[in-house]
């Protein structure tokens, strides 16, 4: 067997895979790897998901990275096409949002502490500057 199709998640026992844990202790129970491969969904022939999901890592080097990477450096990874890269960076955009939503409900214009932190969480990955307007 080669190195990429020596491990998949049917290898594992039913109750040691990643699906199958996170019902059990949650998703803070997962690697990184494994909640990657879970995003994924499945490999492709001599590639595992479990073996997509690492390459990404190394490629990378974080979940960080992964998350700011483009559409385009995600599909270079063999077994992430455009729809899977796409799918990585709508979960990643979700978990920005949601991160967000608590701020935004308790919004108030007159505390200027309230606006930077707001605004903080929305922009803090940007490569570029950004202006923003509550109307």
């Amino acid at each position: 067997m080669n190195k990429e199709s020596s491990f998949t998640i049917h290898d594992l026992p039913r109750q040691e895979r990643p699906r199958e844990r996170l019902q059990k202790f949650g998703p803070e129970a997962l690697s990184a790897q494994e909640l990657l491969a879970l995003v994924i969904g499945r490999g492709i022939p001599k590639k595992s998901v479990m073996s997509i999901a690492q390459e990404l890592l190394v490629r990378f080097g974080n979940v960080r990275a992964i998350s700011q990477a483009t559409i385009e450096e995600l599909s270079q990874i063999k077994g992430i096409g455009l729809a899977k890269a796409a799918q990585i960076k709508a979960c990643f955009e979700l978990g920005k949002r949601e991160e967000l939503e608590p701020e935004l409900k308790n919004f108030d214009i007159k505390d200027p502490e309230a606006v930077v932190k707001a605004i903080r969480a929305s922009i803090k990955d940007k490569a570029k500057d950004h202006f923003k307007l509550k109307i």
